[in-house]
């Protein structure tokens, strides 16, 4: 066999393995990822608002049971909301509200998911769970009325989403973000003065109080609810399984999210082979 051409047969064959290292190291585009937004600092007994954001890419199908809130604080402050789906929780003194983009459904298939923080995908089984459409969200819009006992200092605030599959289950967390909580600096000062005009009551010229009519609360805007979700037993209060860190589920992954990048690298592999075995013939 000519060397030029054994030589050129071998290029032929390192190239394509080149171009399939390239294929198999580009890896997967961000499929979950939770999020909070920045806390507002707040004075004691004064409110705090931020937002918990799942963002769910195509091919995960996520069994999401519950997301827990966890605020910690000075020594040794721990607060721990659980969020129900439909965005109730256990917290009195917590309110929230919760809003899905169209794309979002809940689906039966392959429950699936990759940690967007660890860098892993997870298979949890069969079964019903949430899937993005493309890439969807879920946000929960939260208001967290403080009280006035609370110690002034930096507090965080981080989310953790609890995934149980059929077969296993994963939690998925957030980074956390502080925020500032301090007292008031100075008084709102009294109504000093007689002069008969307005303070925190009328009085008449006949020294008559008159209380001040507090006008009723404005209830908030009801938004967009997740999709209905059927009917399942309980599959709650498993120990996570951390050994189903899958290494297939990467090539699954580019394919289904990268199809026509996918089919110009094959048709570029198919060529190279072809070339490799026509001058290893000639």
């Amino acid at each position: 066999m000519d060397r030029t051409a054994y030589h050129k047969g071998i290029i032929s064959v390192l190239l394509t393995g080149f171009v399939i290292a390239l294929l198999l190291l580009s890896g997967p585009v961000t499929a979950l990822t939770v999020s909070v937004t920045q806390p507002n600092n707040a004075d004691k007994g004064n409110d705090v608002s931020f937002s918990i954001t799942n963002e769910i890419s195509d091919p995960d199908l996520l069994p999401i049971q519950y997301t827990d809130l966890i605020i910690t604080g000075p020594n040794g402050f721990s607060k721990i909301c659980r969020i129900n789906n439909d965005g109730t929780d256990d917290c009195a003194d917590v309110d929230i509200t919760v809003s899905s983009s169209p794309t979002i459904t809940y689906a039966s298939g392959s429950q699936y998911g990759f940690d967007a923080n660890l860098g892993s995908g997870y298979n949890l089984g069969n079964g019903f769970g949430y899937q993005g459409g493309g890439t969807g969200t879920i946000t929960y819009d939260i208001v967290w009325h403080t009280p006035s006992t609370l110690e002034d200092g930096t507090y965080n605030a981080n989310a953790d989403v609890f995934a149980q599959g059929s077969t296993s289950s994963h939690t998925f967390s957030s980074s956390a973000k502080s925020f500032s909580i301090s007292t008031a600096s100075g008084g709102s000062g009294g109504g000093g003065g007689s002069s008969g005009g307005t303070n925190t009551e009328f009085r008449n010229r006949d020294n008559v109080v008159e209380p001040v009519t507090t006008p009723a609360p404005i209830e908030p805007a009801v938004e967009e609810s997740l999709p209905t979700v059927p009917t399942e037993p309980a599959k709650e209060n498993k120990e996570e399984n951390q050994g189903n860190q899958v290494t297939g589920a990467v090539i699954v992954d580019l394919v289904k999210q990268n199809p026509i990048i996918t089919l110009i690298v094959l048709l570029i592999i198919l060529l190279l082979i072809g070339y490799g075995i026509y001058w290893l013939r000639k």
